[in-house]
């Protein structure tokens, strides 16, 4: 494939908002497409094609000085508009026309987003409304990042499918009543380019989550709420509630917590991946922060070996056979569709 089967004109997440600083330049590469992002001097969040205009050096090999990102080629500086400030070696003389490409980039639920596409089409009403969290919205937080040598959409199926965590989370996520899950109904809607699932499993033991939290302490099995939202390309929340299974909760209204996961593909084999947990009981207790980051991370580096054998997989298959759908991929088969439709429209405006 090529960077033609990657949406374009989308935000995609590029760092977390504290891996970018004043003090040096991030490098980072999105869709085929290698970034710089730096903070300038006012703290505004820039970024950059990661190549100088002057002989394609990489731009975050250099240094920040006084807010600007300076090439530790030749010394040009640049601007977080993509503007040139100065040559050295031509005695402050400037060349007409002579900057890097920036991109349009803004700062959300903890995130820097970067968009790749048409710069005129970068509308921040687009930025996916993950919902708030952190300590000013009563929560508490924990996150990691993986490489993944995996092409996104594969990440986007296991998210949306979560059958598989009976098996491949079997002594982790997959440790209480996860079994459940394979007889477990979902229920799921599109809605222009977002799907939304819900799958309830009632009467089931304690999950560790659950347990850890304290919050249904004495109140015995519970019913599981597992909602999941996903947003085109490739970002995806997970909301999961419990309550008493003697309540018959027709539906969830507080989540116990939420998974958010970012997506980004650096090229059609490969990811960079984000997730953040979140959860509202005991939301100030750092033992229980570490368990919750320690399980969660256990959990997804399962996964990594998984994904990355089902793109070696399909690549190496000689007859490259169709992906077949079980009952549980329904979500995932509708969520390929709509990147599908979107690529169609994407290219042919730009055939166009």
């Amino acid at each position: 494939m090529t960077t033609e089967s990657l949406l374009r004109n989308h935000w995609y997440a590029a760092a977390r908002i504290e891996e970018v600083t004043a003090d040096a330049p991030f490098a980072r590469t999105m869709l085929d497409e290698p970034i710089v992002l730096f903070r300038s001097k006012d703290g505004s969040i820039a970024a950059l094609q990661d190549r100088c205009p002057h002989r394609k050096a990489p731009l975050s090999m250099g240094r920040m000085v006084d807010g600007e990102i300076q090439c530790n080629y030749h010394g040009a500086k640049f601007g977080g508009d993509g503007v040139c400030s100065l040559i050295p070696s031509q005695e402050g003389k400037l060349i007409s026309g002579f900057a890097a490409r920036p991109y349009p980039v803004t700062e959300a639920h903890g995130m820097i987003f970067v968009w790749i596409g048409e710069a005129e089409k970068a509308d921040l009403d687009l930025v996916p409304d993950m919902g708030a969290y952190g300590p000013n919205a009563g929560t508490g937080v924990v996150g990691g990042y993986m490489y993944i040598k995996a092409n996104y959409l594969l990440l986007v199926d296991n998210l949306l499918d979560l059958t598989h965590i009976a098996y491949l989370h079997e002594s982790t996520l997959g440790a209480t009543g996860a079994e459940a899950l394979l007889a477990g109904e979902m229920e799921f809607e599109v809605t222009g380019d977002n799907i939304r699932t819900v799958r309830i499993v009632r009467d089931q033991v304690q999950t560790f989550f659950a347990k850890k939290t304290g919050k249904f302490e004495g109140q015995g099995n519970l019913d599981r709420f597992t909602i999941t939202n996903f947003w085109a390309p490739s970002y995806l929340e997970l909301q999961l509630c419990n309550a008493p299974s003697s309540e018959h909760m027709p539906k969830c209204d507080v989540p116990h917590h939420r998974v958010h996961h970012c997506i980004t593909p650096e090229s059609d084999g490969a990811v960079h991946y984000y997730w953040t947990m979140a959860w509202y009981h005991r939301p100030d207790d750092a033992d229980l922060a570490k368990e919750f980051h320690t399980v969660t991370k256990l959990a997804f580096d399962e996964d990594l070996p998984m994904l990355e054998a089902q793109q070696r997989n399909i690549e190496s298959d000689p007859e490259q056979s169709p992906l077949v759908n079980f009952e549980g991929d329904k979500a995932g088969v509708a969520a390929r569709k709509i990147v599908t439709k979107l690529l169609a429209g994407e290219n042919a405006r730009a055939a166009e």
